[in-house]
Parts: structure tokens; C-alpha cells; sequence
């Protein structure tokens, strides 16, 4: 899926575009979820609904920032196998 840029959406004197168009197929069962969430007056269209499933699982906000913050780096001080998340105990 490529994205084509919408007429009036280009980047302009060195900004970001603030939305790109794309074009997607889902299954119909999908189509009936997102069409009900609007029917429904959970969101006033599907483009709306998709958006806030986006953010979902991207857990960002509406503005593209985080909802959390991402886990830090580990230190080069630390131990490589608590850099890998791992334990030093065995289950015998």
C-alpha cells in the first residue's frame, strides 16, 4: 500500500504535511464494525474510526505524541544478560 499525497497537502515552504490519503481494502466484517461505530455515534465517519484504531495501537494521542513513554535504554554499566531483560536465577 503506497500512500498518494492529496492535492492541497504537499509540504509547503519546508513543512510537514499534516495528512496523507490512502486507499485500503478490509473485510466485510471489518467494513460492518467500522460502519456501526459511526452508526452508532461513536465517530462521525469511517475515516474517524480508523484513525482512532490507529492511535489505539500506536497508543498515541491525537496530536501523534506517546501516550507513554518508551522504555529506556539500558547502560553500557549494566550486565549484558539485564540488557537482554534476562535473569541470572535457572528454574531447575
Amino acid at each position: 500500500m503506497v500512500p498518494r499525497p492529496q492535492a492541497g497537502h504537499d509540504a509547503v515552504m519546508g513543512q510537514q504535511r499534516r495528512s496523507t490519503t490512502f486507499s485500503v481494502t478490509i473485510p466485510p466484517d471489518m467494513a460492518e464494525a467500522v460502519f456501526q461505530q459511526v452508526k452508532q455515534g461513536h465517530h462521525g465517519s469511517p475515516g474517524a474510526v480508523i484513525r482512532e484504531a490507529l492511535r489505539q495501537m500506536l497508543k498515541l494521542d491525537e496530536d501523534g505524541v506517546p501516550l507513554e513513554a518508551p522504555p529506556a535504554p539500558a547502560t553500557e554499566t549494566e550486565p549484558k544478560w539485564k540488557q537482554r531483560g534476562g535473569s541470572r536465577m535457572r528454574n531447575d
